[in-house]
């Protein structure tokens, strides 16, 4: 029986303000590649992008690292993000950066969600995460809890800063 392994692993850190730094990695059996790429948080946009080879298959492999400088200038948010990444940088270049790439926007956007997020909750302290993505949302909208027995249980919403966790301390 054939088997296949593959792990992506996207690591993102600020440096600065107006600089995210995601570093992606794609391994496989066959494959092994990492990209960098730094994002402005106030724009969204990929402002460069570098990757190189760990592990490839033919001597084309490490020439498509120079196409990736095809996504400087794409925003992150774009609804067509990832149509545009495999278009640009995985048929000119490779599939696979152009996946890992994609992992990357996707967490950078993450990343700047709850950047913004920690901001406005040093602003207004009993702000929920839910609450922060979804203003329109009031607590009287919220899901009642539901009996015992009748439903899942209740989602507990966390405040900026709580994990939810380790236990409360005793």
């Amino acid at each position: 029986m054939m088997e296949f392994q593959r792990s992506k692993r996207v690591g993102i850190w600020a440096e600065g303000p107006h600089r995210l730094v995601a570093h992606g990695i794609l391994d496989d059996d066959i494959y092994g590649l990492e990209v960098r790429m730094v994002v402005d948080p106030a724009t969204r946009e990929i402002r460069s992008v570098e990757g190189w080879w760990n592990r490839w298959t033919t001597p084309d492999c490490p020439l498509s690292a120079e196409r990736l400088q095809d996504a400087v200038g794409v925003t992150i948010d774009g609804e067509d993000l990832a149509r545009r990444l495999q278009k640009t940088v995985g048929r000119k270049a490779c599939r696979h950066f152009a996946n890992i790439l994609i992992e990357c926007c996707h967490t950078a956007r993450e990343a700047i969600d709850v950047l913004r997020y920690e901001k406005a909750g040093a602003e207004s302290p009993d702000l929920t995460f839910r609450g922060f993505l979804h203003p329109e949302e009031s607590s009287a909208h919220a899901p009642e809890a539901t009996a015992a027995g009748a439903g899942p249980p209740a989602f507990k919403e966390h405040g900026p800063g709580e994990t939810g966790i380790l236990p409360p301390a005793i």
